[in-house]
């Protein structure tokens, strides 16, 4: 899911409550589904976040063309507009790939929430239940007040009967609750201690899910991997901001790093269209270190309006090409991002592809991803 290439590059592009910006209290969060009679006090189901508030809300979730942006343009002239825009599917994608890790994450934490607490204290509920995958696992989740509207919890997996301890969790962090909200969380999930418990599991690392006070819109949510990998390869770090602005209305930035390449990306949509920008800095072995940035932009339809791609070496030569018209863009670049910072000035600014000038198109032997 954190794959840092060139190639994705392009392809990548990337999660908020808090009160409302008239001070009023944030909505009611939903509680976990519970089908039995007892699940424990409202207070502490109300501590366990659901998949219904991290999920991203991006458009055409139910109806998505799956198509790779390395299909498009087989020849050294300007791309093509395509009926529906790569990026978009691309991104979609990277969604998709985003709330799948959500939901299997959260789903567990629901249906364990969703039977009676083996412990019900004043301070304290421990839930238990057989794993549905491994047998022979529990799973438990315990959640346990340590100030008011603060609770700690704790979701781990070992052999049947365990005692659980923080130590050996998978997911541990903290959850700040007011009136019917989770205004704040902060969940690290532990790939290694998944592996050490789960047989043929090979991810290794960290992710940090981070749900913060947002008084922009509904909910800004982080998510940061640290050292993770799959199958060996080499450790990656990256970061995942989410701002929901409103249903189907959002914002998402990317920034990664892995070995000699560096990735940051910021997109933008609502009902009426979307927008996709990048940079990205990489090394390659004739023309040294190269810049490239690219933007694609699409309607409400979902159809391509906008592409433009340069790569650009250390003698600022621009090698590129553009086909359509930045002003059908439905948004500027980082528009609706609350704090842009400095990985996103070397983002294309606004009018910067009308000035560019290429000295050829991207059919270059640096650049094989465009279709040469």
């Amino acid at each position: 899911m954190t794959r840092i290439s060139f190639a994705l590059a392009y392809t990548l592009c990337l999660i908020g409550c808090g009160t409302s910006d008239d001070g009023s209290p944030p909505p009611a969060d939903p509680l976990p589904d519970c089908p039995v009679q007892n699940c424990g006090k409202e207070a502490f189901r109300r501590a366990i976040p659901t998949k219904k508030t991290v999920t991203i809300d991006f458009p055409g979730r139910q109806a998505r063309q799956s198509r790779a942006h390395a299909d498009v343009g087989t020849g050294a002239g300007p791309l093509a507009l395509e009926p529906i825009s790569p990026v978009y599917t691309n991104v979609a994608q990277y969604v998709d790939d985003i709330n799948a890790t959500i939901e299997e994450v959260f789903d567990d934490f629901e249906d364990v929430a969703g039977t009676p607490p083996e412990i019900e204290e004043e301070g304290r509920h421990r839930w238990r239940k057989p794993d549905d995958v491994v047998s022979g696992l529990d799973r438990v989740l315990v959640v346990q007040t340590s100030q008011d509207g603060r609770f700690d919890v704790t979701f781990s997996l070992g052999t049947k009967g365990f005692d659980p301890t923080p130590s050996d969790a998978i997911v541990k962090g903290t959850v700040v609750v007011k009136g019917d909200a989770r205004v704040e969380f902060n969940l690290e999930v532990d790939f290694d201690a998944i592996a050490a418990v789960t047989p043929g599991f090979d991810s290794t690392g960290t992710l940090s899910i981070r749900a913060l006070p947002y008084a922009g819109g509904e909910r800004e949510i982080w998510y940061d991997f640290r050292g993770y990998a799959e199958g060996g390869e080499a450790p990656e770090d990256s970061i995942t901001t989410y701002w929901a602005f409103g249903p189907q209305d959002g914002a998402l930035e990317y920034v990664g790093a892995a070995a000699d390449e560096e990735v940051t990306v910021f997109t933008r949509w609502d009902t009426t269209g979307g927008r996709y920008d990048h940079h990205a800095q990489y090394i390659e072995e004739q023309l040294g270190l190269i810049d490239d940035i690219a933007t694609n932009c699409w309607s409400a339809s979902s159809s391509e309006v906008f592409d433009a791609y340069a790569a650009i070496d250390q003698s600022l030569n621009y090698y590129g090409a553009i086909e359509g018209n930045e002003v059908d863009c439905a948004f500027g670049p980082v528009s609706g991002h609350p704090n842009p910072g400095q990985d996103f000035d070397s983002l294309p600014a606004q009018g910067e592809w009308d000035d560019i000038e290429f000295v050829s198109s991207l059919c270059v032997e640096a650049v094989p991803e465009r279709g040469c």
